[in-house]
Formats: structure tokens, C-alpha cells, sequence
């Protein structure tokens, strides 16, 4: 009878040991296919989109401050950027210029970076009552970007010196040192001029600001700001900061260039739910252009050498504060590319 005891009493402890290594090999499985990616560094350098040669058109723009301008009977023409004189060969080093010509070489560069904020950007408008709304805005600081920032602030400090194409590449290359892409997420609020609203909460789940790749992969951010990561009151200025994401992720022990652009037509960047007064709101994505099937190598714009008649020439400064109005205003893309052009000299102050 002892004996019979026993040997259940051993059957039923067999039985719990099985049953908990069950049970930890689907909390094993469990804990493996929730986990976030294990950031990684790839081999080929490429793989870092910072670490590019610097665009011919910001070389283009920077020659004009001391280079005559181009006429305007041939300024829409296709001149190759290789017919544009150098600074060395003209003058030896970087001479004083004439502040008409400096100020048509900073119009240039600012329709370049209206263009290329423009480009990197997306927006998702999201109501809160009826006369306000806010619009939260992902823009990827991309080299492109980068550069065009750059040639606008060396324009306006009139810094030409004669290695411009140098200082552009060791700017990219100091950006590059962080292994990740930044993208800059600012969150205003439009109202329709009525100064009695009430003040709305906004809470984004950074964390759960996933990029998306080709391969479903769900990055989600490496570092970011973490004034974003706080509630936002619709009635204080606007709340900005950098969001990044690594640049390779490990994936079935293999390190995945995470926007590997033979794959990634793309930028995918998703959250699931965001709280509204405690309201949960969305899903919410914003997709940003990123690689194209087929690379044409169009000609420079010539016509944007030319600064306009009258143009408010104020506006050749970066601007502390997003433009408080709806993106289909007029100069809208001029005032968010002057406030992204702040943030990235000068910071969040």
C-alpha cells in the first residue's frame, strides 16, 4: 500500500516536472518573439546613410556667393555643375562679396531646404474640438536635409571658405558617428483664432513610434527626447524633439540593414494608439519617400539663383518655432524648413 503510494506520488512529480519545462519553453518562445531587435553594427559602411559624398548642388549655391550669378536669360538652362567655376581658381581663397550676391546665393539656399523639408516630411492632423486641431509632424534628417541646413547657416554667418565641399563632408561624417537615422517630431496645435478653447492633453506612446521596414521588422526608437514622452497641453507652444532609430538590427543571427533601399521604397513610421484627454486615438502613420526604383540624374534648377523682387529678406534666418497654421497656406513649407534649420544648429533653445 506504501509502495503504491509511492509510485503515484512519483508518476505525479514526473508530471509536474514535465508540465513546468512545458511551460518554460513556451515562455522561451514567448520571450523570443516579443523581444525588442538587438541593435547591431553591419560590415559595409553604406549601410550608414550619413556617410555620403556631399550633393553638387549645394557646391552649385555656395560657388554663387562668390561667383557672379547667373543671368536670368540662361537661368533655367542646364548648365553641368562641373562648368561652375571653383573658388580656388577664381581667387586663391574665399573673398569678401558683394551683399546683393550673398543674398541671392542665401534665397537659393533656402528654396533648397523648403524643398528638402518638404520632401522629408509628413504630417498626421488630428482634431481636437471643433476649433483646434493639432499636427504632429515626422521629418527624416536626412544627409540631403542635413546639407541644405548646412549651406544656409555657412551662407548666413558669410563664412566662404574656399574647402566648402570639405566642411560639408566632415559635417556628415560627424553625424554618421552616431549609427542611427534621426528623424525630428514636432507637435502643434491650429486653432481657428477663438481665444476661449479649452485646453486638450496629448500623450504619444514614444516608445511605440515603430518604423516599419520592408521585412515587417517593428524598430522602435533607440534614443529620443524625452520631452516627447511627456503629456503635451494644446494651449503651450509648440513640443519638438529627435526621435532615433538604429541603423541594423540582429534578425535570425543575422544583421539587418534596417532600410536597406533595394527593399524600402519607404518610411514607414506607425503608432498604434495615442491618448486624447485620456481618449485613446488612432492607429496613426506617417510615410515618407525614400528610395526610388530608378535614379535620373536631373539637372540643377539654376532658377532658384534668383532671388525675387520684394522678397522679405527677414526670412533668410532661421526661425525658432514651427508656422502656427495649416500646411496649405502659402510659405508654409518655407517656415517649417527656417524652424527645422534652428533645431539642427542650434538646438531646442
Amino acid at each position: 500500500m506504501i509502495r503504491g503510494s509511492l509510485f503515484v506520488q512519483h508518476r505525479f512529480f514526473i508530471f509536474l516536472l514535465l508540465s513546468l519545462f512545458a511551460v518554460m519553453g513556451l515562455f522561451g518562445c514567448r520571450v523570443e518573439d516579443t523581444s525588442t531587435p538587438v541593435v547591431c553594427t553591419p560590415n559595409p559602411s553604406t549601410v550608414n546613410v550619413y556617410r555620403v559624398t556631399p550633393q553638387p548642388l549645394t557646391n552649385l549655391i555656395f560657388q554663387s556667393a562668390v561667383v557672379p550669378v547667373v543671368p536670368s536669360s540662361i537661368a533655367t538652362s542646364t548648365i553641368p555643375t562641373s562648368t561652375i567655376p571653383s573658388i580656388d581658381s577664381i581667387f586663391g581663397v574665399a573673398p569678401p562679396s558683394s551683399p546683393p550676391q550673398i543674398q541671392s546665393s542665401r534665397y537659393a539656399a533656402l528654396q533648397y531646404l523648403s524643398n528638402e523639408t518638404k520632401r522629408w516630411s509628413d504630417i498626421e492632423t488630428i482634431k481636437l474640438d471643433d476649433f483646434s486641431e493639432v499636427q504632429i509632424v515626422v521629418t527624416f534628417i536626412s544627409p540631403e536635409l542635413l546639407q541644405a541646413v548646412f549651406l544656409s547657416e555657412v551662407l548666413e554667418q558669410s563664412v566662404l571658405f574656399p574647402d566648402f565641399e570639405a566642411q560639408t563632408q566632415t559635417m556628415l561624417n560627424s553625424v554618421a558617428t552616431r549609427d542611427e537615422l534621426l528623424f525630428l517630431l514636432t507637435v502643434t496645435t491650429i486653432n481657428s483664432g477663438n481665444i476661449n478653447l479649452s485646453p486638450h492633453s496629448i500623450d504619444i506612446p514614444i516608445r511605440q513610434m515603430f518604423l516599419t521596414n520592408g521585412e515587417d521588422l517593428q524598430i522602435e526608437p533607440r534614443h529620443d527626447d524625452h520631452i516627447l514622452d511627456q503629456p503635451i497641453n494644446s494651449s503651450s507652444k509648440s513640443v519638438f524633439g529627435y526621435l532615433a532609430y538604429p541603423l541594423a538590427v540582429m534578425t535570425n543571427s543575422e544583421c539587418k540593414w534596417v532600410l536597406e533601399p533595394k527593399y524600402n521604397t519607404s518610411i514607414v513610421i506607425t503608432v498604434p494608439v495615442l491618448q486624447i484627454d485620456g481618449v485613446s486615438s488612432g492607429p496613426y502613420t506617417w510615410t515618407i519617400p525614400y528610395s526610388s526604383l530608378i535614379h535620373p540624374n536631373n539637372p540643377p534648377d539654376l532658377s532658384i539663383l534668383m532671388i525675387p523682387p520684394g522678397f522679405d529678406q527677414t526670412l533668410l534666418s532661421p526661425a525658432t518655432l514651427p508656422p502656427n497654421g495649416n500646411i496649405e497656406q502659402p510659405n508654409y513649407w518655407q517656415g517649417f524648413a527656417r524652424f527645422v534649420w534652428s533645431q539642427v544648429t542650434h538646438g531646442n533653445y
